[in-house]
């Protein structure tokens, strides 16, 4: 940035612009009082028309710095630059030419008087003038010539004294000039400089964030496109493991199922930690009963622990059977990530689930630490196994297969909770992951849960199915008829109200995006439907979209239940079954 910058000129002309009516004032009244101490010696005639030349150009000028002060936009600021220029000069001739007048016509004590009221407006004139300093150099040069030319026409040695010395405070004024608009200008640019590293950094912001942004949203189209037809591929695949397989034909749909579970655990993994660096993730707070919590994890790995002919146990020092407030699906979520990181790296020995639980106040700590005994990490690895898709050993990654996303959202979920997620491992010799958490007590009683085969069964219902997706159509009729339920679809919105209109259903399953009418407007309409019997049926979302916005948009429209896509018979049920339950 340099002195010819537009933007510190116009900064300048704005500067110069700001004081400059007081000048004017100031220089009226220097006027008058020129014309009361010269009216005895010179022609009244000649002292009146310079005093109205002087008085009306001031008046002018005045008018121009209004129009400048309230509409400044109204022309270029080169404009008004130029016209204060002009403004100058012209002001600058007048009073030269007044000075000259006087000068060459007075007694020496007026001369001394008039060189005394002119340098004192060249000295008043350095804050109105300074930021522009072609103007100030032009003004103060003509103010102090009249008493040069005095000097050099009539040389006695009063009138060169007086010469010398304005000559002297000349070029000292100037060197002030130059300081003072120096100074201006380096605070501008510094100012300036500044104003552009913010907006540059707000501007850098901004496009971090919308870069953020459509890659979430790219994410949640990609995790809805991939789980409509992985609905269809493990929605068959459930309903032929219902149906009488041979061994051979039983293995066949357990790859498929397990592959489809594979996929869909790397799909969450990539939307979680999208969610995360968005910060879109939001932490609940409900009760938690930590012993069924740990409880129901190990036996979640039970079964792929002693596959590998491993012990896996739990430990903990403290009571565990107590009811704490915070996020159980998030707290499952760190635990499952890091025992199944633990199996998968342990080949022989133990896994260890261990709880120390402290009362502090109204709240609990709890400690907790997940060690096994496994192949460990290398003291040159551990400090970048939190990174996203990082394992201990890149070559790791092959005898190992797993995306490296599960300890990145586990040490993210363990953060914005409040904790922080330490690792300590040596190479052969196991690792030790562990948090600690503080979260208030809550007293409440715990209600068990029925095993699958003490659950009651919601008795036949009438469903209506509103679905665009034939193959999803077919997963969801098939799961729903094989539990006994009737089973009518619509493959929009309008085609679901038009149904209601005219048959009597039970529940409704709603998608949320379909063509014509999605299942947010059909809903509301639902709702306020003037049916009372219709516009109260219970309503469940099940949708390929699984975000916690695309959730709130659903309960905030009606729905009563929120299920992703694929259909988990199981959870499907169980959700069938509490909701009938809450409409009984």
């Amino acid at each position: 940035m340099n002195l010819n910058d537009p933007t510190i000129l116009q900064r300048t002309t704005a500067l110069s612009y700001r004081n400059a009516h007081s000048g004017q004032v100031i220089a009226i009244i220097a006027a008058s009082i020129l014309l009361i101490a010269h009216r005895s010696d010179h022609s009244i005639y000649i002292l009146a028309a310079w005093w109205l030349s002087t008085c009306a150009l001031a008046l002018f000028r005045l008018s121009i710095f209004n129009q400048y002060a309230k509409n400044a936009a109204r022309y270029h600021f080169s404009y008004w630059r130029r016209i204060h220029l002009i403004g100058v000069c012209l002001t600058g001739l007048l009073w030269c030419t007044g000075g000259i007048y006087f000068m060459l016509s007075s007694t020496i004590l007026l001369k001394m008087f008039t060189a005394f009221v002119f340098s004192g407006l060249v000295v008043g004139s350095l804050p109105i003038l300074g930021p522009m300093l072609p103007a100030m150099r032009v003004y103060a040069f003509l103010m102090v010539l009249p008493i040069l030319i005095n000097a050099c026409t009539l040389p006695t040695q009063m009138d060169m004294l007086l010469g010398g010395m304005n000559l002297f405070f000349f070029f000292t004024l100037m060197k002030s000039a130059r300081s003072y608009h120096d100074t201006i200008v380096e605070s501008l640019i510094l100012e300036l400089g500044q104003t552009r590293l913010a907006e540059d950094l707000a501007k850098m912001r901004n496009q971090a964030e919308m870069a953020t942004r459509s890659k979430s949203e790219f994410i949640a189209n990609v995790s809805h496109e991939i789980r409509t037809p992985m609905n269809g591929i493990l929605g068959m695949a459930n309903l032929l493991a219902q149906s009488p397989l041979s061994t051979k034909q039983k293995e066949t749909v357990d790859v498929i199922c397990t592959s489809a579970d594979l996929l869909l655990a790397l799909v969450n993994d990539v939307l979680d930690l999208s969610k995360i660096e968005a910060n879109y993730l939001e932490i609940s707070s409900q009760p938690i009963h930590l012993a069924s919590l740990s409880n129901e994890i190990l036996n979640m790995f039970k079964q792929a622990a002693k596959s590998k002919d491993l012990n896996i146990v739990l430990q903990h020092n403290g009571n565990i059977d107590i009811t704490l407030l915070g996020d159980g699906l998030r707290l499952r979520q760190i635990l499952v990530n890091l025992i199944g990181n633990a199996i998968k790296f342990t080949h022989q020995g133990l896994i260890t689930l261990h709880i120390n639980v402290k009362e502090i106040a109204t709240d609990y700590q709890i400690d907790i630490a997940v060690i096994d005994s496994g192949i460990g990490i290398s003291a040159d690895r551990l400090p970048y196994i939190f990174d996203a898709f990082v394992q201990a050993d890149g070559s790791s990654t092959r005898e190992y297969p797993g995306t490296g996303l599960g300890l990145t959202i586990a040490r993210r979920l363990v953060r914005a909770m409040g904790g922080d997620l330490i690792a300590t491992s040596k190479l052969a010799s196991g690792s030790k992951f562990q948090f600690t958490l503080r979260c208030p007590k809550v007293a409440m009683p715990i209600i068990e849960t029925l095993s699958p085969e003490g659950q009651q069964q919601p008795h036949k219902l009438k469903v209506l199915l509103a679905e665009d997706n034939p193959i999803n159509r077919i997963v969801a009729t098939r799961l729903l008829e094989n539990e006994g339920h009737t089973v009518f679809s619509a493959e929009n919105g309008q085609l679901a109200l038009d149904f209601l209109n005219n048959e009597k259903v039970d529940l409704i399953l709603m998608d949320m995006q379909m063509p014509e009418m999605d299942g947010l407007e059909a809903t509301r309409r639902i709702r306020a439907h003037s049916n009372p019997f219709i516009s109260q049926l219970p309503i469940m979302a099940l949708t390929a979209n699984a975000l916690e916005e695309d959730k709130a948009l659903c309960m905030e429209a009606g729905m009563n239940v929120f299920l992703t896509k694929p259909l988990r018979p199981a959870l499907l049920k169980q959700a069938m079954l509490e909701l009938m339950k809450e409409h009984a």
